[in-house]
């Protein structure tokens, strides 16, 4: 990075250094489609933490630890007013974890703080979702979103304890979360039909509205909600060395199922949010509705799911179908342009960070050059960026802190912040 944006970094931290300031903003900003959640990874104090640990890491010699100190005050201070309803990674006491972890300085800080906190979840990660998703399970299914996806359920669980792989409860805790995954990638039984054990029934399709989630969307393809998600977490646990009887089976089942659902439109590849139940259960082939390009939903998350499930499984021919997916993110005629929005989740920060890692692993010439591209139009939204707005963003997937920790992590070898996204190994 030039001189001129690490200053424009340090500026943008500067005005999200008041932990009090950043809530009351974002609290009183009423075009966040969330509302600020003190807890929350998303909408609260873990997001600016994360970007606070990593400025603390990179610049040591500079007073960003009394920051870090401020937020995890904050955290603290929260858990202990009410009770602990929600363990989830992004909405919960898992993501505070988390944050807190990444800025301890690799475990030298915050130990008292995390121990009680990493026993209460251990302790409720049976009752609060493996317990259901197997009752789910044992009467045919189907499970709900909330029990099993990246955001709200097990999976998150699960990507922290992978984080924490050589604390033996988290080792095993894994193990547990896996082995009741499994048998939810096995075929289901419907209306006659045998379709994909992550099926929704028709109330959780329509959760998130139809402009959002449209209602004939019944297996969904996105990171945070669905099955890609779920893909992207056996790989990198199988990678890490996790093996479960039926584990291998059902990463290639999930595989198979995402390949199929591949759509080729003038010659470039996409894949849609989510499929119908009739396109799953017909020869029918609907429309694609909705052209994403980002992290959650869309060609690029899903290609690099597949691109670490094929490293993860030593297949060759899975990683190069990968590679060649992604790149028709960047391929001439393209029926979507890229996003302009900074953010992680759906525009050009987390497009950015995927750009590089698939670069990386691949050697790929072509996506090495649109790594550049990418990183040069970060600089310039965070050039553009207007100071006396940083106080509206408080969260890691719509803020302006993921375009800043974005910019940081390549060139400082900053990467563990990501792992919530699932999009490298742990």
């Amino acid at each position: 990075m030039t001189t001129v944006a690490i200053e424009k970094v340090k500026t943008i931290a500067l005005s999200l250094s008041d932990p009090s300031a950043v809530k009351e903003a974002s609290s009183a900003d009423r075009s966040q489609e969330n509302g600020w959640d003190d807890l929350s990874i998303s909408s609260g104090y873990p997001g600016p933490l994360l970007l606070f640990a990593e400025l603390q890491r990179v610049f040591p010699n500079e007073a960003w630890d009394r920051v870090v100190w401020d937020y995890v005050v904050k955290i603290t201070q929260s858990i202990e007013s009410k009770p602990i309803s929600n363990l989830s990674l992004f909405n919960g006491l898992t993501g505070c974890c988390l944050a807190i972890q990444q800025a301890s300085l690799d475990g030298t800080r915050y130990q008292k703080v995390l121990k009680p906190l990493h026993d209460f979840i251990l302790k409720h990660i049976e009752s609060t979702y493996l317990v259901p998703i197997r009752c789910c399970l044992k009467r045919g299914g189907p499970v709900r979103m909330d029990l099993y996806d990246l955001r709200h359920g097990i999976v998150g669980l699960g990507v922290y304890c992978l984080r924490n792989f050589d604390i033996p409860s988290f080792n095993y805790m894994a193990g547990e979360i896996i082995s009741t995954l499994i048998p939810f990638t096995l075929p289901a039984r419907v209306n006659g039909y045998e379709v994909p054990g992550w099926h929704l029934d028709q109330e959780e399709a329509m959760k998130y509205g139809e402009e959002d989630f449209p209602s004939q969307r019944y297996f969904n393809l996105s990171m945070l909600h669905g099955i890609t998600g779920v893909l992207a977490f056996f790989s990198i646990a199988f990678k890490r060395g996790v093996r479960i009887s039926g584990m291998e089976e059902a990463i290639r089942r999930m595989i198979s199922w995402i390949q199929q659902k591949r759509r080729t439109v003038d010659a470039l590849y996409y894949w849609d949010k989510g499929v119908s139940f009739d396109d799953e259960t017909t020869a029918r082939c609907s429309p694609l509705a909705l052209l994403n390009e980002g992290w959650d939903c869309g060609t690029p998350g899903v290609a690099r799911a597949l691109s670490l499930a094929g490293m993860a499984l030593n297949d060759d021919v899975l990683t190069h179908d990968a590679v060649e997916s992604f790149h028709s993110v960047f391929e001439k005629n393209r029926r979507v342009e890229l996003s302009s929005d900074p953010s992680f989740s759906t525009g050009t920060s987390g497009l950015y960070l995927l750009t590089h890692l698939m670069a990386r692993d691949s050697n790929s010439l072509f996506l090495k050059e649109k790594s550049v591209f990418l990183h040069d139009q970060l600089l310039k939204q965070l050039e553009e960026y207007a100071v006396d707005k940083e106080g509206e963003r408080g969260g890691i997937l719509t803020g302006i802190q993921d375009l800043v920790l974005t910019l940081l992590s390549p060139e400082n070898g900053t990467f563990s912040w990501h792992t919530p996204f699932l999009i490298d190994w742990i």
